[in-house]
This record gives C-alpha cells, sequence and structure tokens, in this order.
C-alpha cells in the first residue's frame, strides 16, 4: 500500500496510512513522515497494532528517548514507555484515590511534555492500548497559530519574557499542600522563553505549559496568574484546537515544540484507558 497523508479538516494535524510503524521502516517513508511532522505538526497513524520495542524502536529515529521521573508510571518492558493510564500492568483499575490515579489527573490541564527540562521534548508518540468508550479525548492546541493571533499586548510581553516551568508544580496543582510531602526535584526546574522559534521551520511558537509554569520570571507568582490565565484563554479557543476520539490502535505524534495537549474527563473508576507514551528529546527552546 503506498504511504498516503490527508490533512486533517482542522486547525493542525494529518492522517498517516499504508506504513508500520517500527525501527526498520521504509527510509523514504520516514523522511516523508518527518516533513510532513513539520507541516502538520501533528499526525495520527490509525490501525497501529505495534508492541512497545516496535513503538520504542519507530520513536527513537527522531532522536534520543527521555526516562520520564515518575517511576511508578514506568513501562516494565520497555523503560523509555510512559504509561498514561489508570490500569496497571497486572489489569487492575487504580483506585480513585490513589497516588497514581489522582497523578494522571494533571493530564487533563493543557501543557506540553517535559517542559521542566534544559531539554525539553522534540515531539510524542502516543499509542491507544484501550480506550474508553466515552470521555478521553485529546485537545491538541497550534501554538503558531495562538502565537501569530496573540492581541498586541500579550505577544509584546511573551517575546520579551521567559517562564519559570517545574514539575513539582504540576503536582502542586494536583495535590495540593500535599505535594510537598513527595519527593522534590530541584533539577527539573527551567526558564524558557515564553516564544520560541522552531529549530527547523525557524517559524514563531508560543511557548507555554499551564500545567508546569508557576511564574513568569521578573514577576510575582501572584502577578503573573491572570497574565497567564488571559494567554492560555485566548490559545486555547477552538479555532487554535483539534479534538481527538480514540480508536484503539491509534497512535498519534506531535510536535512539542509548536503544540499543547490536554485530556478530556472520563469515568475512570469504571472504564479502562490504557495509552502508552514515548518521548524524544529535542533541544533548548530559542527565540530569534
Amino acid at each position: 500500500m503506498p504511504l498516503e497523508i490527508t490533512p486533517l479538516n482542522a486547525p493542525l494535524g494529518a492522517r498517516v496510512r499504508g506504513t508500520r510503524l517500527k525501527g526498520d521502516i521504509n527510509p523514504n517513508h520516514f523522511q516523508i513522515i518527518q516533513q510532513a511532522l513539520l507541516d502538520h505538526h501533528l499526525l495520527l497513524f490509525p490501525d497501529q497494532d505495534i508492541t512497545e520495542a516496535e513503538q520504542v524502536g519507530f520513536s527513537g529515529l527522531f532522536g534520543k528517548l527521555e526516562i520520564h521521573p515518575s517511576k511508578e508510571h514506568r513501562s516494565s518492558v520497555q523503560q523509555e514507555i510512559y504509561r498514561v493510564s489508570n490500569v496497571n500492568e497486572d489489569g487492575q483499575i487504580f483506585s480513585v484515590d490513589s497516588y497514581k490515579a489522582k497523578y494522571l489527573t494533571g493530564t487533563r490541564i493543557w501543557h506540553t511534555d517535559s517542559s521542566f527540562r534544559a531539554i525539553p521534548s522534540l515531539g510524542s508518540l502516543l499509542r491507544a492500548a484501550e480506550v474508553p468508550p466515552e470521555g478521553g479525548e485529546t485537545y491538541f492546541c497550534n501554538l503558531h497559530t495562538a502565537y501569530e493571533a496573540l492581541p498586541r499586548h500579550l505577544k509584546a510581553l511573551v517575546d520579551t519574557h521567559c517562564a519559570v516551568h517545574s514539575y513539582d508544580y504540576i503536582q502542586t496543582l494536583v495535590f495540593g499542600e500535599k505535594a510537598h510531602s513527595f519527593e522534590q526535584h530541584e533539577d527539573l526546574v527551567q526558564e524558557h522563553p515564553m516564544t520560541r522559534s522552531h529549530p527547523v521551520t525557524g517559524r514563531t511558537a508560543l511557548y507555554v505549559s499551564p500545567h508546569t509554569i508557576s511564574e513568569i520570571v521578573g514577576l510575582s507568582a501572584e502577578e503573573s496568574r491572570p497574565i497567564l490565565e488571559e494567554i492560555y484563554e485566548f490559545a486555547t479557543q477552538n479555532r487554535f484546537v483539534y479534538e481527538h476520539r480514540w480508536t484503539q490502535n491509534d497512535v498519534i505524534m506531535w510536535d512539542n515544540r509548536c503544540t499543547m495537549h490536554s485530556v478530556g474527563s472520563y469515568d475512570s473508576a469504571r472504564y479502562r484507558r490504557v495509552m502508552l507514551r514515548a518521548t524524544v528529546s529535542g533541544d533548548s527552546p530559542v527565540h530569534r
């Protein structure tokens, strides 16, 4: 079957058919896929019944893979796989009051993966192993077009300021004061510009991550909050967002350098949702 790439009727994304995602993919197909990711920022690969090893092998073609800081959510089969799942590897649904279940509610907050690292993610590749019959959609935001449409006063601010990204801030949002009793990660705190130039295309994108940004550099957390909320509300308007309703064995790869995403709610006490993510390390955000 020839490789087919069809743009989605959405603010970002294209559907890719005609290849199986594995480490020995046809080199010509891989070059086409690389370019399609640059062009569309998100790629949907339907019907990918692949193993964790094959997922890791394909993802590794894009660069070095990250190991997620949450040990409890790593796969025991492939440590590069982060289990975004309400089900443990023995097949049991987590209690909604458990740490693991509550931790995953952080995915419902808009974010871009690994922004708390000195070298954030280039992209992520997520496979739907099990999906609930309702809910659990993923929303993706085009941060190129959001930046280009920003009101003048917000564009002037993001072009000249950095923000503090912290892994521990995620836990604070999810667990509140209880988060201070968990292990703190001082090395996973970084300042990044609030806009970045794409290292390949040169196109400017807004670079924000609501579940990791604690404050704008030069402003207090209290001063930062209303400004950040105004930016987030603007950037996540429907005109910039693609909503994906998952089918089992869908795989989506997205470019974290120009997108952010969030997960829709679902009945996690009743329905199983098992998503397996590999994350490709990228480069330091730079605004030129």
